[in-house]
């Protein structure tokens, strides 16, 4: 039990040490700013490198260090060229500093030769994946800021105004006097004033078992969860596109030299999630099973039932290299617009949602009130003539 506890509460406290991490830890805010901008800095140091191309690396990295001694990317390179004098290898020196997933690609094409085509070509996946993540990052956006501005709005009628409407109510007038809304109203303010702990207490534990089983749960449900649960679905669609677009860049022709996709898989497999994990896993099984097989090899669930089929079709005329070029090149294309699509309509649904809510708590509050002055008024007008007969 113990065991299975820490393995979710782990991954929420990781995560809070990597949100913190960089409030005391300089390497960790240079690697943090250095990501939003590393698919440029590619891109800038292929065309220094193909513009010069009988000059060393270290020479370029020492250059970048120099000239940018007090931005991240200078820093950087400083610790990647004491890396580089000992390890021979750019791929090796900037490893710690850079997303996992950018390693395998570059480690193969250094080793072809032909590092310029790889970091080129790394910097326009990481573009076209960034577009993702941001429209990813939209879609969580609109999501927490519906649900938090739900929970403020819910929170100030149930602690405050509701309690101060029936505090003001004449003893000889309870709250159902004042109609079936009131009562709606009364109790979800008692309600939620009851429950609030156990509230917060379900959320934190929720989002801890979420954050958890999104990248590790795989279970017999997992396929379902990642076609029909927002979070599991935006995962394994990011994670997929980032997995088949990698694949493709490891698996491509570089100087007459191809990584076969066994050996690619094998590559990746040390670094991925335990949900990638388990897609690779059962695509090397796959593949020992039927080694003749092209892309029916790749049906795990892990992309849509469309790209499956892409796939296959594919692979009918070409290799199974090309076949990823081509298809991860499609995702490149279509995935940013395709999540951007989706963005705005869950953007446009959580502010009909936030909507719908606050006219209708806003609605109550006014009947509630509209009651109350009713109820007021015909307490005073009964107690009136007791009053005068004393």
């Amino acid at each position: 039990m113990s065991d299975i506890l820490e393995q979710i509460t782990k991954p929420f406290s990781d995560g809070i040490s990597r949100l913190f991490r960089p409030l005391w830890d300089q390497f960790a805010r240079d690697k943090m700013r250095f990501e939003k901008k590393r698919a440029a800095f590619y891109v800038d140091l292929a065309a220094t490198m193909e513009s010069q191309p009988r000059v060393n690396i270290s020479v370029h990295i020492e250059r970048i260090a120099d000239r940018y001694p007090d931005e991240p990317k200078g820093r950087l390179a400083a610790r990647w060229l004491d890396n580089y004098m000992i390890d021979g290898s750019f791929s090796e020196a900037i490893r710690d500093s850079v997303p996992e997933e950018d390693y395998a690609p570059l480690m193969i094409a250094e080793r072809a030769g032909d590092l310029t085509k790889g970091l080129k070509e790394l910097g326009e996946v990481v573009t076209a994946l960034d577009a993702t993540k941001e429209a990813v990052a939209s879609i969580w956006l609109s999501t927490l800021f519906v649900f938090v501005a739900a929970q403020i709005f819910i929170g100030m009628y149930s602690f405050r105004i509701v309690p101060d409407i029936e505090s003001s109510l004449p003893p000889n007038v309870p709250v159902s006097d004042l109609g079936l809304i009131a009562v709606i109203m009364h109790w979800m303010s008692v309600s939620i004033r009851t429950v609030w702990p156990l509230w917060i207490v379900f959320i934190v534990v929720s989002i801890s078992i979420v954050k958890w089983a999104v990248p590790n749960y795989v279970g017999r449900w997992r396929q379902w969860l990642d076609r029909h649960v927002l979070p599991f679905r935006l995962y394994a669609e990011f994670q997929a596109a980032s997995f088949i677009v990698a694949l493709a860049a490891v698996t491509q022709r570089v100087n007459n030299k191809v990584v076969s996709v066994p050996k690619a898989l094998q590559m990746m497999e040390p670094n991925a999630s335990v949900w990638l994990r388990h897609h690779i896993l059962r695509i090397v099984h796959n593949l020992e099973e039927n080694p003749h097989g092209k892309g029916e090899n790749f049906q795990t669930g892990m992309v849509d039932r469309e790209t499956e089929y892409r796939m296959m079709d594919i692979a009918d005329y070409a290799d199974v290299s090309e076949m990823l070029k081509q298809v991860g090149g499609t995702i490149l294309d279509t995935a940013p617009k395709e999540l951007e699509k989706r963005a705005k309509r869950i953007q446009n649904t959580s502010r009909a949602v936030l909507v719908i809510l606050v006219v209708a708590i806003q609605g109550g509050f006014n009947y509630m009130g509209w009651q109350f002055q009713d109820a007021v008024s015909t307490s005073g007008y009964s107690n009136a003539p007791t009053q005068i007969s004393r």
